[in-house]
């Protein structure tokens, strides 16, 4: 049996926030499955969250099996970068939310619109297609932050993140893995960076209606 891709969001946390990382698997088309969570403390060095990062996706259950779109914006573009140094570079993806329209390419960055993020989450949440392993010690403040983002989300989608942000920093680790599952579920005959790369292009198929 294959053993199945993971993708894995990091989000950094600033001054007041919590760096949150998640790791999902599943099938393309079918649920997307929260298997990791992992929070770190209040003003936990960003030296320390990269180490630990690193140290997870370098293990030999992990090594060469995974995808993770990291948290770029402001501060974070210095630990995107870290990352991208530390790990194999075809397997990050350095992510700035941005308020356009449309997903773009700068370098090895891509800028994705904090609504196409939004959209994805609020689809797949719909459509009953995010799960999280109850056994997970975070799942029920995961499960919270789902539940208020769920509710205040608005029909158009027009919501963004950074709108909203509070302390869901685990919510947004999620989004970020969910999205890059399902960017990167319509390109599965590729790997590594170009799997990345191909996420960049992608149009989420499911939006709020």
């Amino acid at each position: 049996m294959k053993t199945p891709m993971l993708f894995a969001g990091l989000d950094l946390g600033r001054e007041q926030d919590h760096s949150a990382l998640a790791v999902l698997d599943g099938s393309p088309g079918a649920v997307w499955r929260v298997r990791h969570l992992r929070q770190f403390p209040l003003g936990t060095p960003y030296t320390a969250v990269l180490e630990t990062v690193a140290r997870l996706f370098r293990s030999q259950a992990l090594r060469g099996r995974y995808a993770l779109a990291v948290d770029a914006s402001g501060a974070g573009r210095a630990v995107a970068e870290m990352l991208v140094a530390a790990l194999p570079k075809s397997r990050v993806l350095p992510v700035v939310l941005t308020r356009g329209r449309r997903a773009t390419r700068t370098g090895d960055r891509l800028c994705l619109p904090s609504a196409l993020l939004v959209s994805c989450l609020a689809g797949l949440l719909g459509a009953r297609r995010l799960q999280v392993a109850s056994g997970l010690p975070l799942a029920p403040r995961l499960a919270t932050e789902l539940q208020l983002f769920h509710a205040r989300c608005r029909p158009s989608g027009s919501q963004s993140f950074a709108a909203s942000r509070g302390h869901d920093d685990l919510l947004f680790a999620v989004a970020l893995g969910a999205w890059l599952a399902e960017a990167t579920s319509q390109h599965r005959h590729k790997s590594g960076l170009d799997i990345c790369l191909a996420a960049m292009e992608h149009k989420p198929l499911i939006l709020l209606h």
